[in-house]
């Protein structure tokens, strides 16, 4: 399970990362159109800004699908060890019920 909240961890600060890389690109692009007022050149900054920002609006979508599966996978594996929990508790009772039995036809014997 440790491997597990380290992955989302991880995941998520790579959104995160990602996320504050999409807002500097964008801001980095704003201002170099801004110092560059040449309409070829705005041409190209707006293209390459989309591009890129396309990539890392593309990877945190997968990186959030990964992180939902993970943390679906994370609390289905809690169910499972609780049910296996409750299972164990079972059996433990139904082997002390029964060896009290035992016990109690022992001493009657």
């Amino acid at each position: 399970m440790d491997t597990n909240l380290n992955d989302k961890e991880s995941m998520v600060a790579r959104i995160q990362q990602l996320e504050h890389e999409r807002d500097e690109l964008h801001k980095d692009i704003e201002q170099l159109c801004m110092h560059q007022a040449g309409p070829g050149y705005l041409a190209a900054a707006t293209r390459m800004h989309f591009q890129r920002t396309a990539g890392l609006v593309q990877e945190t979508e997968k990186l959030k699908k990964q992180l939902v599966a993970c943390t679906r996978d994370n609390l289905n594996l809690q169910e499972e060890l609780s049910e296996a929990y409750r299972i164990k508790n079972q059996l433990a009772e139904l082997h002390q019920t029964e060896a009290a039995k035992n016990m109690e036809a022992e001493k009657a014997a």
